[in-house]
Order: C-alpha cells, then structure tokens, then sequence
C-alpha cells in the first residue's frame, strides 16, 4: 500500500501531516473515509480509533500500536525504518515465536520484520541519519 502512494507522489512516502501518525493515517484512509484506520492499530482499539478518525480526521498516539517515520522517499536505501511497532515486546504470530524482546518493523524496500531491540536502535538511527542528510 505504501508502495503505491509513492508511486503516485513522486516517490515520497506519505509527510506533511500535523503529526507522523496523521501522515500515515492520511495516506492510508485516502478515499477510504475512515475505514482502513484499523491497519494502524488493534482489533480491540479499532472501534475507537475509526470513531475518533471519523470526528477529527486525526489518531491519536494512544489508539495506535504503531508509529511512523515521515519524509522517506522511494529511491532511499534499503533497510530504513518506515513503520514500527511502538513498544519493545515479543513478536509471536501463528507461525512463529520469538522470546527475544524487540520491535516489529517495516524496513524501506523489504518487508515486516522482527529487530532486537539493538538492531531496531541502530536501524532507527540510520534512519533519523537519512532524514537529516536530506534536511541539508
């Protein structure tokens, strides 16, 4: 999904939202009116989270269980955070657990992946080191 929208702006992944979280869910609810904001948080929050998209068009940090990194752009290196899971727990699903603690993250041109909490730091900080270059 985030693929698309930078190819339908000039390769830049969603920015220019009040918060990272409003340029996500903007991104993601475009000509959705709400109804895709349950991919930005639990199930159990979902219900509240649409409502609260729906009477503000924002989310608050508090119904998502993910955060964004705003201004990355389509051509930028492999391996940068661009979403993650907001809080260090164990990633178990169905087909596999984990008993490292780490975070879930979408790395730029790969795909979720789980990172201790070590590789998530320093894939965070080449990260925040790309967003500055570019800053410049």
């Amino acid at each position: 999904m985030l693929e698309l929208y930078t190819e339908e702006h000039d390769g830049w992944y969603p920015r220019g939202g009040a918060t990272p979280l409003d340029s996500l869910v903007a991104a993601i609810t475009s000509g959705q009116g709400g109804e895709t904001v349950h991919l930005v948080t639990s199930h159990a929050l979902a219900p509240r989270a649409e409502a609260c998209y729906r009477e503000t068009g924002r989310l608050t940090p508090d119904l998502s269980c993910y955060r964004y990194n705003p201004g990355l752009r389509a051509d930028d290196p492999p391996g940068l955070v661009v979403v993650y899971y907001a809080w260090p727990t164990r990633w178990a699903s169905r087909f596999r657990r984990v008993d490292e603690v780490g975070r879930a993250a979408l790395l730029h041109r790969q795909r979720w992946t789980f990172l201790s909490e070590e590789d998530f730091a320093a894939a965070q900080e080449r990260t925040r080191a790309a967003l500055t270059g570019r800053a410049r």
